[in-house]
């Protein structure tokens, strides 16, 4: 059979099979998901991967009280064989159960960068348990094109363009309900201001939940750039956060910093449990850690919210990631995939 047939049968299949909002697979679920399927095209400081071989799934779900599992299989059209990209990954519910709210992962599309990919095959299951097998491929979506731009927020720092892969979860480990922060702010923000834009986002998140009484003029982007010692070329990853504490002390906001070790992932769950703020750092990105929790297999899976197209409108996301605490490497997109974290920065409302 021809391409061009083929391509022709999927898009008619994806009348009557895409974007049903109560079926997983051949199951019925009861989280009301839809799943809208995007190609990564990719920018990081200078270097162009159009049509990556990443693709981005944006699960639309309504929250649970318990902690779900989401699993994804797909097939590109001139592929034969189903491939299970998102392997039972624990799905927190940030903004509470029964509310409408949105999850990024990325996986590999299984085609050559600059290969345009114009619709899935897939299947897919959103659950409270973990599954053992792989989701049957039945339904069909459409492709559409995404920019992904990240400019390292470090000075002399930059970002790999990391080769596409699946993301691996796991069940979560026993007594683990995990930590979230639920309406966090999420700005755009400019090339190379992912620092002053968590610090910003983090900031407005505890001046609402603890009503601090700071004027949100003062928690702008652009004065977080002040705060963190933010140059054209970024800010220096071993110092703006001592700058920034230096800084808020200096205004008299009741806020206290503390940079988290790494390898102290407790200290991280119990900062989000108290609600404090957290970001976490790599070498060449910031981003705002809004859900943490500890996995059976000793992992780490986190969500961080970030602007994914900076310079421009629109690139807002909280995205799936995971973290192995003993090589404090991480996985789950074309901007982490094999990055270590250099540290966590926690911000906490003073109790007095």
């Amino acid at each position: 059979m021809s391409m061009r047939v083929l391509v022709t049968l999927a898009l008619a299949l994806c009348t009557t099979a895409s974007f049903n909002p109560t079926r997983a697979g051949t199951q019925i679920s009861p989280f009301a998901e839809t799943l809208a399927f995007s190609q990564l095209d990719i920018r990081f400081d200078g270097h162009v991967s159009e049509r990556s071989d990443w693709g981005s799934v944006a699960l639309n779900y309504l929250g649970s009280d318990q902690i779900l599992y989401f699993n994804l299989a797909v097939r590109e059209p001139t592929a034969t064989e189903d491939s299970w990209q998102i392997q039972n990954v624990p799905v927190q519910s940030r903004e509470g159960a029964g509310v409408p709210q949105t999850l990024h992962v990325n996986f590999d599309l299984g085609v050559s960068a600059g290969t345009t990919v114009p619709l899935l095959f897939y299947g897919y299951s959103l659950s409270t348990t973990v599954v053992s097998t792989m989701p049957a491929v039945t339904l069909t979506a459409g492709v559409t094109p995404a920019e992904y731009a990240i400019d390292s927020g470090f000075e002399h720092g930059h970002i790999k363009i990391a080769k596409a892969e699946a993301l691996l979860g796991g069940a979560v480990a026993a007594g683990e309900t995990g930590a979230t922060n639920d309406t966090f702010p999420n700005q755009d923000c400019g090339k190379k201001e992912c620092t002053p834009a968590a610090v910003s986002n983090s900031l407005m998140f505890l001046n609402d939940k603890f009503s601090l009484g700071i004027d949100a003029a003062e928690l702008t982007i652009a004065k977080m750039k002040a705060a963190t010692g933010w140059q054209p070329g970024g800010t220096n990853q071993d110092t703006w956060f001592k700058t920034k504490k230096a800084y808020v002390a200096s205004k008299n906001w009741r806020i206290t910093t503390t940079v988290i070790n790494p390898t102290s992932l407790a200290d991280v769950v119990t900062a989000v449990k108290n609600r404090c703020d957290v970001e976490l750092t790599t070498g060449g990105h910031t981003a705002a850690l809004v859900g943490i929790v500890q996995q059976a297999n000793g992992n780490y899976a986190i969500e961080v919210a970030h602007d994914t197209d900076q310079g421009h409108a629109g690139g807002q996301k909280v995205e799936k990631t995971e973290l192995n605490p003993k090589s404090l490497k991480m996985t789950g997109g074309a901007w982490l995939n094999g990055a270590k974290v250099k540290n966590f920065v926690s911000e906490c409302a003073d109790k007095t």
